[in-house]
């Protein structure tokens, strides 16, 4: 069976005004947050226009690494975790998922 909760996650169309890519985690070492930033520079830098909503855990390091890039305000958005039930909603109302880990051992987030 499924472990997710099919009641609150399921396909709704949206038309963001910008491309939204949403990464939902811990946000640290593992989901490789450094890397998202990385590339996000590379897409801003060449012209993109595009969010990177990251909702989990924010921690001042690596919202220093997303002012260097020059990524906050406009680019980088963080939203600290949130009920389980919104997190669907947050999902719904994004253009894509993002999950650029440095590993996983059983990725749960796949299978959304």
């Amino acid at each position: 069976p499924n472990v997710v909760d099919t009641d609150f996650f399921n396909y709704k169309p949206s038309n963001p005004v910008k491309f939204r890519f949403i990464h939902i985690s811990h946000i640290n070492f593992q989901k490789n947050p450094e890397g998202m930033f990385t590339a996000a520079q590379l897409l801003k830098e060449r012209g993109y226009d595009f969010e990177l909503f990251m909702l989990g855990n924010k921690n001042e390091s690596l919202t220093a690494l997303a002012n260097k890039y020059g990524l906050l305000p406009e680019v980088v958005i963080y939203k600290n975790a949130v009920p389980y039930t919104e997190v669907a909603a947050y999902i719904q109302n994004a253009s894509a998922f993002l999950l650029f880990s440095r590993f996983e051992n059983i990725p749960l987030a796949a299978n959304i």
